[in-house]
């Protein structure tokens, strides 16, 4: 890694968390009220209105993981694909290491994904949640789940420099996804007919393990993490060499 990529990328952490709270009554706790809104209303539509099963846990720790995970997922792609064009005048006027802009977006989703886990762990564990050894498992797959926002978010980000659709389709696909995605229910839901379809979206797997390992104290088959694994591996690899061989020309089309 470029000797100055470190610096570089926390500085533009620090300069996207000023500008973004800089003249707002209530500051740095708009982090906060985004989760508590979404589970303030998924709890209602979900908890109350559709009843969906949560096996008999209250909604607030059967929802935790899946909208702390969402948070991640969705904010760390949206925000590294439309990072380089936010960085336009940057990109333009100063030679840097490109690669940069892009890792201070996921930095700054993963900042605000962990303040936000913070203030929802509150609810989670007011309402009876614990944590057993099998929470373990939410660091790799935490880690898993970085390898696709890595992945599509550099993809993202490259063709979004020359095709601005790419932020529309993306906003529109993660609105898709969350309706696709065991956050405010679980894959029980799902009739069995449909499940070899269901679970083609490779976040189901981690989404089900990070909520069975959190609440129900039951571990993921690791077979079935091989799938999201090999989808986050092959993002990865294909968001590296379109951003790459990408990169040089940012600068005259940003």
């Amino acid at each position: 890694m470029h000797p100055d990529v470190g610096y570089l990328v926390l500085q533009l952490v620090l300069r996207d968390f000023r500008s973004r709270y800089k003249q707002t009554f209530f500051g740095a706790l708009w982090i906060a009220g985004r989760p508590l809104l979404e589970l303030g209303v998924f709890a209602l539509v979900f908890g109350k209105f559709l009843r969906v099963p949560t096996n008999g846990v209250p909604y607030a720790v059967f929802a935790f993981s899946g909208i702390v995970l969402w948070s991640f997922f969705s904010g760390g792609v949206s925000r590294i694909t439309r990072s380089v064009t936010a960085q336009g005048n940057l990109v333009a006027n100063t030679p840097i290491p490109t690669i940069a802009i892009p890792l201070a977006a996921l930095v700054s989703a993963l900042i605000d994904t962990l303040l936000s886990a913070g203030v929802l762990a509150v609810f989670y564990f007011a309402g009876g949640g614990t944590v057993t050894w099998t929470a373990g498992w939410l660091l790799p797959l935490a880690l898993i789940l970085a390898l696709l926002v890595i992945g599509l978010g550099l993809l993202g980000a490259a063709l979004h420099v020359f095709y601005r659709d790419v932020g529309h389709a993306i906003d529109l696909i993660l609105r898709v996804l969350l309706l696709l995605t065991p956050v405010a229910y679980s894959r029980a839901v799902v009739p069995p007919a449909y499940h070899w379809l269901y679970d083609v979206n490779p976040l189901v797997a981690l989404f089900e393990g990070a909520r069975g390992a959190l609440v129900q104290g039951t571990p993921p088959d690791p077979a079935s993490l091989l799938y999201p694994l090999a989808v986050g591996l092959g993002a990865v690899l294909a968001g590296t060499v379109v951003f790459r061989r990408t990169a040089p020309l940012f600068a005259e089309t940003v």
